[in-house]
Parts: structure tokens; C-alpha cells; sequence
């Protein structure tokens, strides 16, 4: 089942990035040729702006599913 979920997320991620490079790489071009190419990347890194809040999202529901310590901590006592 987590096999099947990660080829539907390798998949889903590879369409979505296309879909990105196709709508935003001849506007980022045309920025390029028309001001600068320093205007195109500026231009690019706005356009991932978004990209840190859904990052961010997801980092905070990982956290709340498997607890708020972020990484499993070792129990020493436990093991003795």
C-alpha cells in the first residue's frame, strides 16, 4: 500500500512540475530577454514564494502526526 502511495506521489509530483515549467518558463523567459536575466531570477524566486508556506505546512502536520519532538529521541534507561 505505501508502494503504491509513493509511485501515485512520484507521479502526481512530476506532473505538477511540468505543469509549473510550462505556465511560468515563457513569462520568466520573456522577463529575461525584455529587463535582465537578474530580473528573470528575482522573477523565479517569487514565483516559489508560495512554495514555502505549503512546505511549512506540510512540515507542521508531520510534526503533529508523529508527535511534537520532531526527530525520535533515544530512551537509554529503556534499553538497559
Amino acid at each position: 500500500n505505501n508502494i503504491i502511495e509513493c509511485y501515485v506521489f512520484h507521479s502526481m509530483f512530476g506532473q505538477v512540475d511540468a505543469i509549473g515549467q510550462i505556465a511560468g518558463g515563457p513569462g520568466v523567459g520573456l522577463v529575461a530577454n525584455l529587463v535582465s536575466v537578474a530580473a528573470a531570477i528575482t522573477t523565479s524566486g517569487l514565483l516559489l514564494v508560495p512554495a514555502l508556506f505549503l512546505v511549512g505546512r506540510a512540515n507542521r502536520q508531520s510534526r503533529e502526526e508523529n508527535g511534537a519532538g520532531g526527530a525520535p529521541s533515544l530512551d537509554l534507561e529503556a534499553a538497559e
